[in-house]
């Protein structure tokens, strides 16, 4: 069958859909480093044997070895890594949970854990066994190349058997990872795939450079049409028993997922940190943010409830069920993964749906790092998967997911203009969406505001992570009266807050600094007038840009109406509230806002005709937490995400009637 991708599937990958399947397979590629062409049988036998789970055979001659390999794992332990531990804290490789490093007390995934005899397909478990282990070269040769290792000890004299994976090999293994920090994937490795819960390593994969360094951070995996496909049937299997799944149930595991953030907070953060270059601060708001939030929704789904109302016959009842839809898609972006990133599943699997994660290409290991937590807590395998693809690839693999009737809704997060393609492939298919896009966010300043709290919270809400926030502050109408003064005060937070004693706030790539520089650049040629900051100033790379205010904006100017998504802001003057209405709600976009005035009457009549999903009276636009419903007005989109509404989003009424 021809392929629409670049590159065929990887036939050496995981299983797909049924975990079982294949995987004798993977245990007879243990055969497959012999020297012989023909290995007698019992060699055969003894090699699966100790590719099962259970302790290999008797018999075998890897025993015959022992002082050899404690030895060579003292050398490991010893010389590489000083802090091993002793004899008596090791565990065998198949009491460690899949993908998260070593966990005492842990067990595999169910399904195989059923079968205590059921050979593990050893090429899956990379990111277990060579987690954090800085020079074990012959233990890379061990994973990636076991020809090649079993070789190596044949010419030591360390294994008398060449066919055979000697039992204390993994005594070297354990006593290297059991000293490595837990939970991710070593420098340089190729990020995977979640499906059906396990850790998927196709052969095609893409680079991801830090837009801080400009340096390959590392690969990831690309997913092809087997990868989409194996996912669909994998959440919709998943989804015939988690829909019917306790809501205390669901509750305990995001609960344990909340436990695990606190724990992780620093590697998680860091995976961030690296792939979009973002400040520590936005990295460990992110982390924080997103446990918040799982835990907010731990305590309200076991509030999700039906109705029963009355009915106009008197011998009949009514009920009013409410269901989950299914499979959800959700797609979620690189600015604010993580609290991003969770509630676009967190919510839809609370409820009972399974989902497909369509990670952001410039940021997988984050995402990784999301799915890996909620993995680690407990979720059935199926109930959450995870893809990404190579840029050339989204086309192709959004369409294909969309179109599939598997998936019964969509959410996206990102740009309106991303938004309208997603929509148009969902209307074709008759799919309900929910999607948070772009804005353009006011901020009035009245005459009366407090001053010095408006220039903190304006140059915060324009400012934070290089103004790459969907509810950045993007234009500051201020009152003439106060203007000037206003101004003062704004220069002084900027330069307080964004000084030019730091490093130039970092992109997520060129193209977002060359757009908000051209912004610029037409502005001042239209007549604006540069208050803060220099566009044309070099910087140590092309994905750096300092904060930049202009003033004197009119609607001539592209900045006027262009979502910048960078770190600019404009100042406009106004008089009256009427005119201050016009100008903030002369945009196609309505996602927050914010308006400084010390007198409430003022603010929240200003909020109530300000045409936006979210109004912040004397605090800055960028405002999102897990207790209020977010999402947009007009081109911003439709649908909320946190509290009550979040949930309701994702499940549907069933109305069922009966005769008494």
């Amino acid at each position: 069958m021809q392929t629409p991708f670049a590159g065929s599937a990887d036939q050496n990958s995981l299983p797909r859909g049924d975990p079982h399947s294949d995987i004798e397979a993977d245990a007879e590629r243990l055969l497959r480093f012999s020297k012989s062409p023909s290995p007698d049988p019992a060699s055969q036998r003894s090699a699966r044997h100790v590719a099962e789970v259970g302790s290999p055979p008797q018999n075998s001659t890897a025993a015959a070895a022992p002082s050899a390999f404690r030895s060579l794992a003292e050398l490991f332990v010893k010389g590489k890594d000083p802090r091993g531990l002793p004899d008596g804290d090791i565990r065998q490789p198949w009491n460690a949970k899949r993908g998260h490093g070593p966990t005492h007390n842990s067990t595999i995934h169910p399904p195989i854990a059923e079968r205590p005899r059921f050979p593990i397909p050893l090429g899956t478990y990379p990111t277990l066994w060579l987690n954090k282990i800085p020079g074990s070269i012959l233990l890379r040769l061990f994973l990636f190349n076991l020809y090649s290792l079993l070789s190596l000890e044949s010419r030591l004299g360390l294994c008398p058997d060449p066919y055979l994976i000697p039992q204390p090999l993994c005594l070297v293994l354990l006593l290297s990872i059991m000293s490595a920090p837990a939970g991710a994937p070593a420098e340089g490795f190729p990020v995977p795939f979640f499906i059906n819960g396990i850790e998927v390593h196709p052969e095609r994969r893409f680079n991801v450079v830090s837009p801080a360094s400009g340096k390959l951070v590392h690969e990831a995996a690309s997913a092809t049409e087997p990868d989409v496909r194996a996912a669909l049937s994998t959440a919709a299997e998943a989804f015939k028993t988690w829909r019917n799944s306790l809501p205390r149930t669901r509750r305990d595991v995001f609960l344990k997922a909340g436990e695990i953030m606190e724990k992780r907070k620093e590697e998680l953060a860091g995976y961030m940190i690296s792939e979009t270059g973002c400040p520590r601060q936005w990295a460990d708001f992110n982390v924080s943010t997103a446990r918040e939030m799982i835990l907010d929704v731990a305590g309200r789904l076991v509030a999700l409830e039906g109705s029963m109302p009355t009915a106009s016959d008197p011998n009949t009842g009514a009920m009013i069920l409410r269901e989950p839809f299914g499979v959800i898609l959700a797609i979620a972006p690189w600015n604010a993964p993580y609290i991003l990133g969770f509630r676009s599943v967190l919510f839809p699997i609370a409820a009972g749906n399974t989902a497909i994660l369509k990670g952001s290409e410039l940021c997988p290991r984050t995402m990784w790092g999301l799915c890996s937590v909620l993995h680690e807590a407990g979720l059935p395998a199926g109930v959450l998967n995870l893809l990404f693809h190579e840029p050339a690839n989204a086309a192709v693999v959004t369409q294909m997911l969309i179109a599939d009737p598997i998936i019964k809704k969509i959410n996206f997060t990102g740009s309106t203009m991303v938004g309208r393609i997603i929509g148009k492939l969902a209307g074709e298919h008759l799919k309900p969406l929910l999607l948070e896009l772009g804005g353009k966010a006011p901020a009035i300043v009245w005459e009366d505001a407090d001053l010095d709290n408006a220039a903190v919270q304006c140059a915060l809400g324009a400012f934070l992570n290089s103004g790459q926030i969907c509810m950045s502050t993007e234009r500051i109408i201020a009152h003439k009266t106060i203007r000037a003064q206003f101004e003062k005060e704004l220069v002084c937070a900027i330069d307080n807050i964004f000084g030019a004693q730091t490093d130039a706030p970092v992109l997520i790539n060129a193209v977002g600094v060359t757009k908000n520089k051209k912004l610029v650049e037409d502005a001042l040629s239209k007549g604006a007038s540069l208050l803060y900051g220099d566009p044309t100033a070099e910087e140590a790379s092309a994905t750096r840009m300092r904060p930049v205010v202009i003033s004197g904006v009119t609607p001539d100017m592209n900045i006027y109406r262009t979502e910048s998504f960078g770190p600019t802001v404009s100042l406009i003057e106004i008089e009256t509230e009427e005119e201050a209405l016009r100008i903030a709600n002369d945009t196609e976009y309505g996602l927050s806002s914010a308006v400084f005035t010390e007198d409430l009457r003022r603010g929240l009549r200003l909020a109530k005709e300000i045409e936006t999903g979210a109004v912040h009276i004397n605090n800055m636009s960028v405002h999102d937490e897990s207790a209020l419903p977010h999402g947009g007005a007009k081109a911003s989109g439709y649908g909320r995400f946190n509290a009550a509404h979040g949930l309701s989003e994702w499940v549907r009424t069933k109305t069922i009637t009966f005769k008494w």
